[in-house]
Order: C-alpha cells, then structure tokens, then sequence
C-alpha cells in the first residue's frame, strides 16, 4: 500500500526534526531554540499538509511544546488568551444558529433572488458583498463564520453538492472575498493592525486609513479581488441545478427563532462598526451574542446545540495557530530567519528594483513560518535594519509588508482561509490549488505594478 504524499513529507519533517533536537547545540544557540525549530518544522508540515485534522495538528503543538518547553506556557497557549479565539468561540454558536433557525435558507433565497442563476454573476455578487462586509466588521473570522453558513446555504439550493466544483467556488468567493482585499483596509484584517501598532509604537509612524488605502487598494486589493474572481471561473465554475421547492406559507413567514436571530445579528453588527466609538472588543460582542442563543427558553437553540451541535475543532485549530506565532516570536526564530534572508541577499543600496523585490520575497516567505497574523509582529522591528540595508524609506519598508501578509501561498498561514474551508466541508486539498495560484499570479502580476505604483507616490526613489 502506497504512503500518501502528505504522511511522506511529514515523516521526513519528523525525522529532520528528531535530528534538530539529538544534535549537538551549536555554540553560541539556545538549546531551547532548537526545540523550537524541531517543534515548529513538524507542526507547519503538520498544518501544511492536512496529514491530520486541523484541530489535531494544534493539539499536537500544544501538548509538544510545553513537553518540551520550548517557551513559556503564555507563549504556548497564547492563542487562547486572544480575543480571536474567542471571537471564534461566539461566532460558531452564531453560526450553528444561522442554520438550525433557518435564517441562513433565507438569506440564501434572497441572494437567489438578487444574483439569478447564473454562476458568474454569483461569484460576482458574492465577491462583492463579501468585501462590501469587510468595510462594517472588522474581523475576518467574525466575517466567515457569520458568511459561510449562509453561502453551505445557498450551495444547497443551488444544487451544488459536499465536495463539487460549484460548491468550492460559492465558498472560494465568500471566504477569499472578504479576507484578501480587506488586507488593503486599515481595520478589517488582523495583520494591518498589528503593522499600525507596531509601527507606531516603535517608530512613531502613525498609519491613516486614507493613505493606507490609497497605496494599497489600486494595485493590491481591486487586482487580487479579480485575480479570485477569474481563478474561480478558471478552476471551480459550474453549473447551477437549482432545488425545486413548494411556496408555502410556513417558508415564507419567518419564525420567532429568526426574528430573534436577525436581531441579534443587526445589533452586534452595529456594534462592530463602532467599535471605535465603545471601545468595546468585536470578540465580546461575539460571545454575548453566542450566550443570548444558547440561553433557555429564549427559542433559538434548543437545550444540546452546544454539546452536540457547535464544532469546537476551530476554536482549537485558531488557538494552535496563533499559538505557533508566539512561540517563533518567544524563541527567535523569527528574528534569525529575517537576519538570515537579509544576509542571503545581499541587500545594497540604490537598488531599488532589487530591494523591492527582495523584501516582497522576505515578508512573503517568512510568513510560511511565522503565519500571518504573527508576521508584522516579528518583522517589523527589523524594518529600522532593513531600511538602512537598501537605502529605502521606513515607511516604504514597512508598507511593503502588506504585500507580503497578502500573499497567502497555503491555507494554513491564515486561520480565517482554513475556517472557511472547514465550516464549508471544503477539502484542503482545493484550498490549496486556490492559494498558490493566487500567490503565483500575484506575484508575477501585481510586484511590478507595485513598484510602478509606489514610485508614482513617491515611495520610491
């Protein structure tokens, strides 16, 4: 019986890793660093290759990294002491709620009603909505859990089965939709604003939403949104079978579970908009929304939808993830292989061309260690080093990041892209034909534009 590609490339990660952590320390390296490198190497082969479940692979991390303390405990389960985990938390209630209270077929008529049948205009008008979505709430995992069960809806009614070509692409729509051009919108995904604190707190570089836009929505955010939109049509498209169905009554009058739902709904919605005017974290509107649907009597979830309806495999996945981050940070890992690539390169300056290459290439492949949310946190102390080394502006090296965080070559290195795949019963395997065609077409694509872009603004010499 033949291995799977998957199994082989993790048995070798494992058993580089056993020789990572047998070696002799090399003078002048923390041994717990090793630990560390061996730790990560087999937890980012795990995650890689879908060898095993998602929600495994972070158990998996979690329990290794404190055998082998590798960091602290706060550093292993920092993942848990996030808001987005928790933001996680909530939205899967809300999300089983979507579904088991029948708002999510309704949206799903009304988005039939809105796009037809026709399966362009329905990648089209969901990739529009979903970043229209990304502009009023903040989170992207609050975005996909909130969107996915809606478009499993619609999927449904549009005849496209678990597993078929038309389903991946409702939800390839969705989830891409509302995460990948929103990298290019100040507040909407967690790396930006991460880059902005970081910036501003070690260098007292104060991001705004106008010029960050400005910069990046052009030639980043509008191409990548039709970048997504053709890659769907290319690989994914199908054909619609629309369900027939009896107008009845009982469909077309909404149910008490539904009216308190959409009311739960609007108003954390409402909340997230103005997050900034309550201070109030998007997460905690999550949870007291989860905690309204699960209360008693209320009549929109019944007594065991937390037991036996809510998957908490996300949750932990999440937790693993940002987990991992902390934990390359906490040892630094992250550090040496910026150090390390910057040396490799040569970096000189009055190259402009080369420099901005080279640092699109550093941000893009450091995020496969570090993952994405956690990038910008590692990185961007050494944005100082890396402006001196090419004679580029520090704000110019900093914004090149966005370019790099936006480039996602496996699901993985952005947990609301593998949430996306797991509430929509997508296999890995499709997310990751997605991913690095997007990563492939926008790197040879977009990095010229870029460049061309950011001289016109007079980010380049």
């Amino acid at each position: 019986m033949k291995l799977r590609l998957p199994v082989l490339l993790t048995s070798l990660c494992v058993l580089i890793a056993a020789g990572l952590v047998l070696m002799p320390t090399p003078a002048g390296v923390d041994p717990k660093m090793m630990r560390a490198a061996a730790l990560v190497l087999v937890a980012l082969a795990l995650f890689a290759t879908g060898a095993l479940p998602e929600y495994l692979s972070s158990i998996t991390f979690l329990t290794f990294g404190m055998l082998l303390a590798v960091a602290p405990a706060e550093a292993v389960f920092a993942g848990f002491y996030s808001t987005a985990v928790w933001l996680v938390f909530g939205g899967l209630i809300v999300g089983v709620a979507i579904r088991i209270t029948g708002l999510g077929e309704r949206c799903a008529r009304l988005l039939m009603s809105l796009f037809g049948t026709s399966y362009a205009r329905i990648i089209g008008g969901l990739m529009v909505m979903s970043i229209l979505f990304a502009l009023v709430m903040p989170s992207s995992l609050g975005r996909v859990i909130i969107l996915i069960p809606i478009i499993v809806a619609l999927s449904d009614r549009l005849g496209f089965e678990i597993g078929s070509k038309g389903r991946t692409g409702l939800v390839a729509a969705a989830g891409f939709g509302t995460l990948i051009p929103a990298f290019t919108i100040l507040p909407s995904n967690v790396p930006n604003m991460v880059l902005a604190g970081a910036a501003e707190t070690l260098y007292g570089v104060h991001l705004t939403y106008g010029s960050y836009a400005a910069l990046h929505v052009p030639m980043t955010g509008l191409p990548k949104a039709l970048i997504i939109f053709v890659l769907i049509m290319v690989m994914f498209r199908d054909t619609p079978k629309p369900v027939e169905e009896l107008a009845t009554p009982e469909k077309s009058r909404w149910s008490l579970g539904e009216i308190k739902l959409a009311w739960v709904l609007g108003i954390s919605l409402l909340l997230w908009m103005t997050d900034t005017w309550h201070g109030i974290n998007p997460a905690w509107v999550a949870m007291a929304g989860g905690l309204y649907c699960l209360l008693p009597r209320i009549g929109i979830l019944p007594p065991n939808a937390f037991n036996e309806k809510v998957q908490f495999g996300g949750m932990f996945y999440v937790a693993g993830m940002l987990g991992l981050g902390a934990v390359v940070a906490e040892s630094g890992l992250g550090e040496l292989l910026g150090r390390t690539l910057i040396t490799a390169l040569d970096l000189q300056p009055g190259e402009a061309w080369r420099n901005f290459v080279a640092l699109t290439g550093i941000y893009t492949l450091t995020g496969m260690l570090t993952t994405m949310p956690a990038l910008p946190a590692v990185l961007t102390p050494l944005a100082g080093e890396l402006s001196q080394a090419t004679g580029l502006p520090l704000l110019t090296v900093l914004m090149i990041q966005v370019i790099g965080f936006s480039t996602i070559i496996l699901p993985y290195q952005m947990p609301p892209v593998v949430m996306s795949l797991q509430i929509g019963r997508i296999p890995y395997g499709h997310g990751v034909r997605m991913t690095v065609a997007l990563a492939v077409v926008s790197l040879i694509l977009l990095t010229p534009l870029n460049y061309l872009w950011y001289q016109f603004l007079g980010y380049l010499p």
